[in-house]
């Protein structure tokens, strides 16, 4: 007999909305006001915890899941309370662009040993050229993430970086992947 295989994991886009104009984003940028309201996002979790297993792993994802902070943590408070009630462990994720990265937001996701994805794309000039601010182009966004990079404690366990290359910068891929080593990213 075949063994049932049952969701262990969630991603949720919760706002198509992003303060940065990437150059290869897939979101759709049409619909900028849609965003999950919390009652979905409880209905999400009590599903996913539903189902068999201890290990289960919720993800926010976007446009940029921090322009929702104060949904993201409503809901990262509610889904650990409701996993530790049915003795479950689960991994909680948010894949950011760093830029909104304040201490206090720091602060929230290090006590709550959440994953923190940073996407960055390897050396100022070829993350600013593909990653620009969609209000200020000119500023830089690889400037304003390693600026926040600094509120997090060393070693930070739970930290990661996303590099997205493109046919113009998969010659320098190997080198972006040792910068981002060397900026402290595992």
């Amino acid at each position: 007999m075949k063994e049932k295989i049952y969701p262990n994991s969630l991603n949720i886009f919760i706002t198509e909305r992003c303060n940065l104009n990437c150059k290869y984003c897939f979101v759709t940028k049409e619909l900028k006001n849609s965003k999950l309201t919390f009652f979905d996002l409880k209905k999400a979790i009590d599903l996913l915890l539903d189902f068999p297993g201890n290990i289960k792993t919720f993800s926010f994802n976007g446009g940029e899941p921090l322009l929702e902070f104060p949904l993201v943590k409503k809901t990262i408070i509610y889904a650990l309370k409701k996993a530790k009630e049915k003795n479950q462990h689960l991994n909680i994720a948010v894949m950011t662009n760093g830029t909104l990265l304040s201490k206090d937001i720091v602060n929230f996701l290090v006590k709550n040993q959440i994953i923190v994805k940073i996407s960055i794309d390897g050396k100022k000039e070829i993350h600013d050229k593909q990653r620009p601010f969609l209000e200020t182009p000119e500023k830089s966004s690889y400037e304003t993430i390693l600026k926040n990079l600094r509120h997090f404690p060393p070693q930070y366990p739970h930290f990661c970086a996303s590099l997205v290359f493109t046919p113009e910068t998969v010659h320098s891929l190997f080198q972006n992947i040792k910068f981002l080593h060397q900026l402290g990213f595992p």
